[in-house]
């Protein structure tokens, strides 16, 4: 997409880089273990689906080993592009468990900077689980993006117009009007955006 008023240029991209590049880490509340036979989904892990009886023995490992307080089942739905949730998709011929979501007390007390853990916590826990499969759905539809504004530079003698990068940032995840960016960007760049200077292709 490229917005331009008068000599400034807000060109807003998918940000490729992050798509290639973006690994799930010990930074996030939960851990999420996925089994696929084409994909590599979730953090990483040792484990295999073979380990295991089914979902149930995978997720039986999660509550004794990992010692697990909240479990949510993970869903992909494989059809022109991926999505991942916690609820299921209504179309079961390309979509279907794929592992699980969990997080433990002791990674519960470190992130929220807590000791003790009540029914409110955990119930805004699952909240926040949900929101970082919501988050790392959003990167696996590509809703990933970068900005860079250019200001245009016309030669004297030739009539050549060039760009100069003035200001760019990427990482956004999600919708551009929610992702950050407005935050980001000097107002009086992205306000090119808000009065939808698009230029048509």
């Amino acid at each position: 997409m490229i917005y331009e008023k008068g000599n400034i240029r807000v060109i807003i991209e998918q940000d490729v880089s992050m798509l290639d590049n973006y690994v799930l880490d010990d930074s996030n509340l939960g851990t999420m273990i996925c089994f696929h036979k084409r994909y590599e989904l979730g953090h990483k892990t040792d484990l295999i689906a073979e380990q295991f009886r089914g979902w149930e023995g995978l997720k039986t490992y999660l509550e004794k080993e990992k010692e697990a307080v909240i479990i949510l089942p993970l869903y992909l739905l494989d059809h022109s592009g991926l999505w991942i949730n916690t609820s299921g998709f209504s179309c079961a011929w390309d979509s279907g468990q794929v592992g699980f979501i969990y997080t433990t007390k002791e990674k519960i007390q470190e992130f929220m900077g807590i000791k003790k853990i009540t029914k409110s916590v955990l119930k805004k826990v699952k909240t926040m689980l949900i929101d970082e499969v919501k988050t790392y759905s959003e990167i696996l539809e590509g809703n990933v993006w970068y900005y860079r504004v250019e200001k245009k530079k016309v030669c004297k003698c030739c009539n050549v117009a060039t760009y100069e990068d003035i200001e760019s940032c990427n990482g956004f995840i999600g919708d551009i009007d929610k992702n950050g960016i407005k935050d980001i960007m000097k107002p009086k760049y992205f306000k090119i955006i808000d009065d939808r200077n698009e230029v048509k292709k």
